[in-house]
């Protein structure tokens, strides 16, 4: 391991910080204890050690937090009859109907799809009380980091829909809508079409104007 390399201590303790804080900001929960009285056991150096030690506090009180009476953290039991992705993706829609859906495909491992996030909120601000949901479909997400993300980014609310569903559904759900990349915007209209966006990542500014611009223009 690194403590086996002769160099500065403060270089290593450096080298140390810097793969911890990689590690909480990628999967966004907390480490074991034991990882962590270990990490303080080799990065003396309160200064270094501070982001680390911040940011592992940040998610222990995620955590702990509750997940909202808004929140609609769904469950699958109701799908294990589908047998292709139009079907599954029907279903899903059900509880949606007559109503314009955002839809994001988006993982807890892709930073880009956490940065997007943060931009969601003036849309949904935008939409509020409107005849929107806005349906969250998880790749490849474990559980805690999934509803830690959830929580951070502030993504429960009465016209949310989260599903993080089983990889065997997830991916014959994703085939279906055609997600060669994450994150996938989709809008699907009152009729239950599907519309893709065709707005890189890169371009938060163009969706926020795009998407609102549409479900105004849909729910008007």
């Amino acid at each position: 391991g690194i403590e086996l390399v002769p160099m500065p201590t403060d270089l290593k303790e450096l080298m140390y910080a810097f793969y911890h804080y990689f590690y909480l900001d990628g999967s966004r929960k907390a480490m074991h204890e034991q990882n962590m009285r270990r990490f303080l056991s080799l990065v003396k150096n309160q200064d270094i050690a501070r982001p680390v030690v911040e940011l592992q506090q940040k998610y222990v009180e995620l955590e702990k937090q509750d997940m909202g009476e808004t929140l609609s953290s769904m469950g699958y039991e109701h799908f294990k009859n589908c047998t292709t992705g139009e079907e599954l993706f029907r279903e899903i829609l059900k509880p949606c109907e007559g109503k314009v859906v955002y839809l994001d495909v988006w993982g807890t491992w892709c930073g880009p799809c956490k940065k997007e996030m943060e931009y969601v909120s003036a849309i949904k601000q935008a939409m509020k009380g409107k005849e929107v949901v806005f349906l969250y479909l998880a790749n490849g997400s474990p559980e805690v980091s999934w509803k830690n993300i959830i929580k951070e980014y502030s993504l429960a609310g009465e016209q949310v829909v989260h599903y993080n569903l089983p990889d065997k559904l997830q991916d014959m759900l994703e085939k279906y809508l055609q997600v060669k990349h994450y994150p996938t915007y989709l809008l699907i209209d009152r009729n239950g079409e599907i519309l893709d966006l065709k707005i890189t990542p890169v371009c938060p500014d163009l969706l926020v104007r795009y998407v609102i611009g549409f479900i105004s223009a849909e729910t008007t």
